[in-house]
C-alpha cells in the first residue's frame, strides 16, 4: 500500500520543482538577458557592490536611501481591478468587473516614502524582466545578495479567497471559494492544494454535497479492459479507446485494473 504523503512532503516537492524547472533555467536566463538593467537598478538604489543579508543590513540601507534619495518621494497608489467570467458550461458568456461591497477599481495607498517608491520601481523591474509576482521575495533576495535561495519559496503560486454574501438581516446567503492562479501555476499544484486547503474549507461550507468527488475504476470498466486485453489489445491501445474515459489513466493503472478483473473472473 502506497504511503500517503504529508503536506510538508508535497510542498517540498513543489519547491524542488520550481527550483529545477524555473530558477535553474528560465530565471537565470532572464537575469542574464537583463543583467544591464538589473545592475543599473542596483546602482540607482545604492545597492551596487553591497550585500543585504540581515534585517540590520536592510535597515541601514533603508536609512541611507531615505537620506540620500529623498528627492524620489512621490505618492504611490495601487489600483486593483477584478474581472469576473460568467460561465455557461465551459463557455465564457460575459466578463464584468467585480465590485462586491467595494468600489472598483480598489485603491491601495502606499504613501510617499522612498521605501514605497522602491517597492513600485522594483515591481516595474520584475514586470520588465518577466518574473512571476508570486516570487517577489525571491527576486528581491537575488537583488540584495546576488544569490537565489530556494527556501524562500514559501507558498504555491495560488491564492485562496473566501467570499461571503450577507442579506439585510445579516444572514449568510452565499459562500464561495476563489482560486487566484499565477502564470506558473500547474494543475499538479492545484491538485495538491485541493487536498490540504480546499477540501477542509469546503467541509465548513453549507449545502456541501455529501457524495463522493473522486472517481474510482469500476468493475465494469476493468472487466471490459480484460476482454480487450484477451482479444490482443495492448495497454497503450486500450488507453486510446475514448469510450473508456481513460484520460486520467496511465499504463500502470490499466495493468492493475486488468489484474483485478482476472481475479474476479477466476473466482
Amino acid at each position: 500500500m502506497r504511503k500517503k504523503k504529508t503536506k510538508e512532503e508535497v510542498f517540498k516537492k513543489f519547491q524542488v520543482y520550481c527550483f529545477n524547472r524555473y530558477f535553474k533555467q528560465d530565471f537565470r536566463d532572464r537575469v542574464r538577458k537583463y543583467k544591464k538593467e538589473i545592475n543599473l537598478f542596483r546602482k540607482e538604489w545604492l545597492l551596487a557592490g553591497r550585500k543585504i543579508k540581515t534585517d540590520y543590513d536592510y535597515q541601514c540601507w533603508l536609512k541611507e536611501t531615505e537620506e540620500k534619495l529623498s528627492y524620489k518621494r512621490f505618492k504611490i497608489d495601487y489600483f486593483e481591478e477584478e474581472e469576473g467570467h460568467t460561465l455557461q458550461g465551459y463557455d465564457t458568456v460575459a466578463i464584468e468587473l467585480f465590485t462586491l461591497m467595494e468600489n472598483s477599481p480598489r485603491i491601495t495607498s502606499q504613501g510617499n516614502s522612498v521605501a514605497s517608491v522602491f517597492d513600485y520601481r522594483f515591481r516595474q523591474l520584475m514586470r520588465k524582466v518577466g518574473i512571476d509576482p508570486d516570487w517577489y521575495g525571491l527576486f528581491l533576495n537575488y537583488l540584495f545578495t546576488d544569490k537565489f535561495d530556494p527556501k524562500l519559496i514559501t507558498r504555491p503560486n495560488i491564492e485562496v479567497t473566501e467570499r461571503f454574501l450577507y442579506g439585510p438581516e445579516n444572514d449568510e446567503i452565499d459562500h464561495r471559494l476563489s482560486l487566484n492562479i499565477g502564470p506558473n501555476t500547474r494543475k499538479e499544484d492545484v491538485d495538491s492544494l485541493w487536498q490540504f486547503v480546499i477540501e477542509p474549507l469546503q467541509k465548513k461550507m453549507k449545502s456541501l454535497w455529501k457524495g463522493t468527488t473522486r472517481k474510482k475504476p469500476t468493475r465494469k470498466i476493468a472487466l471490459r479492459m480484460l476482454r480487450l486485453h484477451n482479444q490482443g489489445k495492448t495497454v497503450p491501445e486500450i488507453l486510446q479507446i475514448p469510450s473508456l474515459n481513460t484520460d486520467k489513466w496511465d499504463e500502470t493503472k490499466v495493468r492493475k485494473a486488468i489484474a483485478r478483473a482476472k481475479k474476479w473472473v477466476e473466482k
